[in-house]
This record gives structure tokens, C-alpha cells and sequence, in this order.
């Protein structure tokens, strides 16, 4: 066994990988690989997501992970004043799609300000993510208040 220690940036066939303190950072560019074991792309970070259907389009502050081809996110709780039957999460970035249309995902709800329902949750192409109430993608209550769990989904996207 033999150890490598690079107190700054070590570059491989090329490609530069800063290891500092411990930590592996990768480029703020994703640089892919042909070879499907290389992992060549973690990302942290946030998003600002608009809630549609609720009076004041009220936001929520996403928290997407990145590893590879998959993304982990995370929706904290909120609630808001509904004022449509149908509920979106709007202004996802590019890189946080998925490759296609993603379903099964729940978490738990408020409608009208009493009755607690199982949302259904599906993310779109395009980004956006839909909320319905119970798990055959029925209606909200168009009036009242709403509220929501953290919901917490896994899916694969575009690299």
C-alpha cells in the first residue's frame, strides 16, 4: 500500500481533482466520463421553488444532491392559503430534471386546514413538480389552508 498525499490540486489523465483538508471537490463544470464506474459529478446546493396554486405564491427553499446521474431532493415543510384544486413547485434548474416523467413519491398534507391526506407527488420533464392529494392524483380543495410534510425524492436524470 502506498499513499498519495496532495496538500493542493492532483490531476489525472488531464483532468484536475482539488483535494483539500481531507475533502474531494469536484469541478464547478461536470467533466463526464465515458467509463460508467467514474464517479465525475457531486453536487450540493439550493433552489428557490415557487408554490403555485396558493395565494401569495409562496417559495421553498430545495435542497438538491447530485451523484452522478441521480438526484436526491429534499422539499422542506410549508403551508400556505390555497386558492386553486391543483398544486406545483415551479423553477427547478436544468440540472436537477429528470430524464423523464418520475412517479410514487409521497409525503403527508393539510387540506382545508383539517383533513390530513397522503399527497402524491410526479416530476415532470420539465422540472416541474406536481402535488395532488392522495395517491390517485385527485384534487386539492380550492380554499383554506394547506400545509405539507418535508417530502424527499429520488430519481435519475439527463447527463
Amino acid at each position: 500500500t502506498q499513499n498519495l498525499v496532495a496538500p493542493g490540486t492532483l490531476t489525472v489523465s488531464g483532468a484536475s481533482i482539488t483535494a483539500t483538508g481531507g475533502q474531494i471537490v469536484f469541478p464547478a463544470t461536470q467533466v463526464p466520463s465515458a467509463n460508467a464506474n467514474t464517479l465525475d459529478d457531486y453536487e450540493e446546493a439550493t433552489w428557490t421553488g415557487t408554490l403555485t396554486g396558493c395565494t401569495t405564491a409562496p417559495t421553498v427553499t430545495v435542497n438538491p444532491v447530485k451523484i452522478g446521474a441521480f438526484v436526491y431532493l429534499n422539499v422542506p415543510g410549508f403551508s400556505a392559503t390555497s386558492n386553486a384544486t391543483t398544486k406545483t413547485i415551479t423553477g427547478m434548474p436544468a440540472q436537477y430534471r429528470p430524464a423523464s416523467q418520475q412517479r410514487g413519491f409521497f409525503f403527508g398534507a393539510t387540506d382545508n386546514g383539517a383533513a390530513i391526506v397522503v399527497g402524491a407527488v410526479i416530476v415532470d420533464a420539465d422540472g416541474t413538480i406536481n402535488l395532488y392529494a392522495g395517491p390517485n392524483n385527485n384534487a386539492w380543495t380550492g380554499s383554506g389552508a394547506f400545509a405539507s410534510t418535508a417530502i424527499h425524492l429520488c430519481y435519475q436524470v439527463l447527463v
